[in-house]
């Protein structure tokens, strides 16, 4: 039997006799596209169809009338609760014991690794990268740089997409729309595809920051090693390169990476080792602290970050330490398009800013200690800055 007459089959059959059709996880609107002549939207008998998909837009483009309906995350106490109803089963009023047997067992389950559940997951997970468009894979891979359980601001992470170059296509962008426009759609799509979670919403609806679930951040990381797409060096762990190939190729590889975070620690004295400092292809350096240790920004300032001369995003936020200048080599990396010194105690921009022709965002919202203090000093410069669009400056102005 041919698919067409299949397909009509089916869909004499729900006219005809009242039927509930259950369609599990459908990938694609093509996938729904091939498959929705045998299921008609209207029927006299009843019918009713109940499908399951990680992309809402399938859902949407499948009933536009049908009821969609997106489960909400456990809360902390209903959380609680399902994880006493699995870990310590009842039988009656007696409480079952956990002996020593059962909790080695335990034990080693979790030694062995990923379980059937975890791996199957995994898969699932993976396929749907997989099933990404190809403008929107390095815009995932691109979170693998944010710590773990990290709430990233979306606002920022939209314009260092453009700023990276992932909105590449002047195609895309339709009427009064702009680049930031276009890269926000991006991440909308990500969360209706449910690779990317909502963090905090603003009180008109609009998304102020967003989070990755453990699993799909280990994706994520996975995702971005194989294709050489960024390296880690984590100061907090001790770890040189969590993001680097195997050693076989090390070398060639940081020599090729484009992309560069380091966590942060007070008492490391190499913050970038001299393998990255040969390293010409950089395109992006982040740098993250954390809480516990308070950092010399001069430090950083003292280091080879402005001899990157390819760079296009440098985010220095947070970076705590004494009231420093921002040196005049701050102008060598011409293509810099994303540069923020916000929460820092940056004093003084040199002029050769001016060199930075191609800079779209500009953060300048630094920390006074006081009120009344004077905020950053920063040479008239800007006018000459035609393709900056995001200017953030000090609330003490």
């Amino acid at each position: 039997m041919r698919d067409d007459d299949l397909a009509k089959k089916l869909s004499k059959v729900q006219k005809e006799k009242k039927c509930l059709v259950v369609i599990d996880d459908i990938w694609s609107t093509e996938a729904w596209s091939t498959l929705s002549a045998a299921f008609p939207n209207e029927t006299t008998s009843g019918s009713k169809v109940l499908l399951t998909t990680h992309h809402k837009k399938v859902a949407l483009i499948a009933d536009r009338e049908g009821f969609v309906y997106e489960p909400n995350c456990l809360n902390e106490e209903n959380s609680w609760e399902l994880f006493q109803r699995k870990a310590f089963p009842s039988r009656g009023d007696i409480q079952l014991k956990i002996n020593e047997d059962k909790e080695n067992r335990g034990r080693e389950r979790v030694e062995a690794g990923p379980t059937h559940e975890q791996a199957r997951l995994s898969e699932v997970l993976a396929l749907s990268y997989h099933e990404l468009p190809y403008q929107l894979k390095p815009c995932f891979r691109y979170l693998s740089q944010l710590p773990e359980d990290f709430d990233i601001p979306t606002k920022k992470l939209v314009q260092q997409w453009v700023a990276e170059g992932f909105v590449f296509s002047q195609d895309e962008i339709e009427g009064d729309e702009t680049m930031e426009d276009v890269a926000e759609g991006y991440l909308h799509s990500l969360i209706n595809r449910c690779m990317v979670q909502v963090g905090v919403r603003g009180s008109t609806g609009t998304i102020k920051t967003c989070r990755l679930h453990d699993l799909t951040h280990d994706l994520c990381l996975s995702k971005a090693r194989q294709e050489s797409f960024n390296d880690i060096i984590d100061h907090w762990c001790g770890n040189e390169t969590l993001g680097a190939l195997p050693s076989s190729i090390g070398t060639r590889s940081i020599r090729k990476s484009r992309r560069l975070l380091i966590l942060l620690r007070e008492d490391v004295d190499d913050l970038i080792p001299l393998q990255y400092k040969k390293n010409h292809n950089l395109r992006s350096l982040f740098f993250f602290r954390s809480k516990k240790h308070r950092l010399d920004i001069a430090h950083i300032m003292n280091s080879v970050v402005f001899k990157f001369r390819l760079l296009k995003v440098l985010d220095l936020e947070g970076i705590k330490g004494p009231e420093v200048k921002l040196p005049a080599d701050i102008g060598t990396p011409t293509q810099l398009r994303f540069l923020s010194i916000k929460k820092t105690l940056i004093r003084e921009l040199p002029s050769s800013l001016v060199n930075l022709v191609f800079l779209e965002t500009l953060n300048l919202q630094t920390i006074n200690k006081f009120s009344w203090e004077s905020s950053v000093q920063l040479p008239d410069v800007l006018w000459k800055m035609v393709w900056l669009r995001h200017l953030y400056l000090p609330k003490w102005w």
